[in-house]
């Protein structure tokens, strides 16, 4: 079970920040922030694991209004710049940032989402109560 270090209620794409329980090598971050996505239809619902690095690199998207996108941590739509591939989402409790849309790239999300399956110790859990009433 992992170990959250700020009292952020979990909710999808919202960042919680966390400790990494078990570090398997040397250069595992101590911390990280995981978030929960889905796909825009509201499927393929996952976890992510960040280090705070990584989240630097996540950018501001001004091309979307909040309007366009209604619900955090959706994938709204991905974007090719050139041999590069962005994701539209929402995102809440972004450390050192605000909340906001933000592009994040194709890579960077398989980064997170590899993290977190080798890493399941560390994602948070919902409450039973919460997964059975959304």
């Amino acid at each position: 079970m992992a170990k959250q270090l700020d009292d952020t209620k979990v909710q999808m794409g919202t960042f919680i920040k966390v400790e990494n329980l078990e570090r398997k090598h040397i250069a595992e971050k101590h911390v990280y922030y995981a978030l929960k996505v889905e796909d825009w239809n509201g499927d393929n619902d996952r976890w992510m694991l960040f280090t705070e690095k990584e989240l630097k690199k996540f950018h501001p998207c001004v091309l979307m209004t909040s309007a366009t996108v209604s619900k955090a941590g959706k994938i709204v739509a991905k974007v090719r710049v050139g041999n590069l591939v962005c994701n539209i989402m929402l995102l809440k409790n972004m450390p050192g940032g605000k909340d906001g849309i933000y592009s994040v790239g194709d890579k960077a999300l398989n980064r997170g989402l590899m993290r977190a399956r080798k890493n399941q110790e560390d994602i948070p859990t919902e409450s039973w109560l919460k997964r059975l009433f959304g």
